[in-house]
């Protein structure tokens, strides 16, 4: 087995009348949110615009920052380690469409309703629980299904073992994001 890179992804999370837009690999028994990996130089923000527009030929402004995931799986001989970055996303022609077409001929979307997502096998799996959460207006900024291979121990100048602290995150202010706006500071909104 081989150890892959760590990627990184930006996903969106949008939400309409027929539920939460998930894609799917044609032929694939799983799921996941839309959204791909972020090039470098790019933002995570633009990098999930860009990523929508190439997927479906639809406009979406990200809206809010709603956390990260990070996830460690196996795929043929490889392992991978990736760290997803989730955004609220909006689309007002999209959450109007009960099929979503995809520009991609690899690739599938469908709508799903936000407590079956076990059942459409999302991955990576933290996500079943986060977005529920999420959608109820709890903030849980980080979930990740890596385990640690050795506990984190004092160096040789601590005098105690780390111990990991919550953190809080403070909402930058403006609007929602749009192409031209992207990587200006916005206020932070949940989109549902």
């Amino acid at each position: 087995m081989v150890n892959g890179d760590i990627e990184l992804i930006a996903r969106g999370v949008l939400i309409g009348p027929h539920g939460i837009l998930l894609c799917r690999a044609v032929g694939s028994d799983t799921t996941f949110l839309p959204g791909g990996h972020v090039e470098f130089g790019e933002s995570a923000a633009t990098t999930l615009v860009r990523e929508m527009h190439e997927e479906m030929v639809a406009r979406v402004d990200v809206t809010d920052f709603l956390g990260a995931v990070e996830s460690l799986y196996q795929q043929d001989d490889v392992m991978h380690h990736e760290v997803n970055l989730v955004f609220g996303i909006s689309s007002p022609t999209l959450v109007r469409r009960p099929r979503i077409s995809s520009a991609e001929p690899k690739l599938e979307f469908e709508w799903h309703a936000v407590n079956l997502l076990v059942a459409a096998r999302l991955l990576p799996k933290p996500l079943c629980t986060l977005i529920p959460q999420w959608t109820r207006g709890k903030h849980v900024p980080w979930l990740s299904d890596v385990r640690m291979t050795e506990p984190i121990t004092a160096g040789p100048r601590l005098a105690a073992p780390l111990k990991a602290e919550p953190i809080r995150l403070v909402p930058a202010h403006g609007g929602s994001r749009s192409p031209e706006n992207v990587d200006q500071p916005r206020q932070s909104r949940m989109p549902w």
